[in-house]
């Protein structure tokens, strides 16, 4: 008989047996009773399953190396031993296969269209989809949606992009409103962050793309309208947009993504350009491809 295992989720187990023979068994035999002849049959067994199997090949090895008197006998069985230990796990490699399992409607998740995912450092799974965010434990989902009678909960069910700062914070984006959501572990529930046409210092005007914390602590948001840094002391954001007419200014108006290298240079992804960001002048240098000139921007 092979190997077993048994597999845990929830209230369910799963017994996984390996069915496949052990030649070790055989082996083990042969070393016992020493002898030359069962050593030459054992060897005449596995030679047809020797192909692929890489079990087989390492207990041929050893028993070769013992019918020639390489070894010892204390060295053989020692190196049975050894053999006896990292067997089951080499046919356990050999016997994994990657298997999927599904996580629906059916379990408690509120859409199927997944846009974005994170683990917490908590460990817990979330989801953002097409209606609202899902948090995931292991065995089921808490699922936050927006409640247009109550302005501490999501602000719109479409949820495609996430983030979780440095304090454990999570950050919610739609591409569907200017909102920025900021969720409050302690209450669970949410902090709206919103584009005000009459505060220069409130999220810009549009969607949100992606959201990024660099290595100073600081957020960043991107919008369909532009780059936002958020003051955490303050909670209000600077704003960066493009200006035809300013060569240092963000070039692009939609930001979809942003990186920070090695050096703490932040990148800045648009839909025409690259720019870097220089954070002691605050302005940003911008490359762009020039199909005349591939080396240069």
């Amino acid at each position: 008989m092979g190997f077993s295992q048994v597999r845990q989720r929830g209230s369910h187990k799963q017994l996984i047996i390996d069915q496949k023979p052990i030649i070790l068994t055989y082996c083990l035999t042969h070393f016992i009773q020493s002898s030359k002849k069962y050593s030459q049959r054992y060897v005449q067994a596995v030679k047809p399953g020797l192909e692929g199997n890489v079990s087989a090949r390492v207990n041929l090895i050893l028993l070769l190396y013992w019918q020639n008197r390489i070894w010892g006998r204390k060295t053989s069985l020692f190196f049975l031993l050894i053999l006896i230990i990292i067997n089951p796990l080499i046919l356990l490699a050999q016997n994994q296969s990657i298997k999927f399992e599904h996580l629906g409607l059916e379990h408690g998740l509120s859409q199927s269209t997944v846009y974005c995912m994170l683990q917490d450092r908590q460990g817990f799974m979330w989801f953002g989809t097409q209606s609202g965010v899902n948090k995931y434990d292991g065995y089921k989902f808490t699922v936050y949606q927006q409640d247009v009678f109550d302005s501490t909960s999501l602000a719109q069910n479409v949820n495609n992009v996430m983030c979780e700062d440095h304090t454990g914070t999570l950050w919610f984006g739609s591409m569907n409103a200017a909102v920025l959501n900021r969720f409050e572990r302690e209450t669970e529930r949410f902090t709206r962050f919103s584009h005000d046409p009459n505060n220069p210092h409130s999220l810009s005007n549009g969607s949100v793309s992606v959201i990024y914390e660099d290595h100073t602590g600081t957020l960043w948001v991107g919008t369909s309208n532009g780059l936002n840094r958020f003051d955490g002391e303050q909670e209000q954001f600077t704003r960066f947009s493009y200006d035809p007419e300013d060569s240092t200014s963000l070039h692009g108006y939609s930001v979809f993504s942003l990186y920070e290298d090695r050096s703490g240079t932040l990148w800045i992804g648009t839909e025409r350009w690259l720019n870097k960001f220089d954070r002691e002048k605050e302005l940003f240098i911008h490359y762009q491809h020039d199909p005349q000139n591939p080396n240069e921007s």
